[in-house]
């Protein structure tokens, strides 16, 4: 139910560019996760689906709590490609 309230509000505040709401929303998270390591926990979920999956797994290796998760992953990939001439 929680869950939900969360990705409502996620879904409200990015339509309306309400950064007080989505603060609101970022709180809720917060409450919700608490030291939780599932789907509304992940910095990978973006308040309607996960980056990663498109149907969750019975057991998620890619689970993680570090909000810089992507740029570290485009990093990653702008260095393989470079590496193999590529780009």
């Amino acid at each position: 139910m929680l869950a939900r309230i969360y990705s409502d509000l996620k879904d409200l505040s990015g339509r309306l560019g309400n950064t007080e709401l989505d603060l609101l929303a970022d709180d809720l998270r917060k409450h919700l996760i608490g030291s939780s390591k599932d789907c509304l926990a992940c910095e990978r979920w973006d308040g309607a689906q996960c980056k990663v999956f498109k149907e969750k797994p019975e057991k998620c290796w890619a689970w993680t709590d570090d909000p810089d998760w992507e740029a570290k992953v485009d990093e990653a990939v702008r260095k393989y490609r470079w590496s193999k001439g590529c780009c």
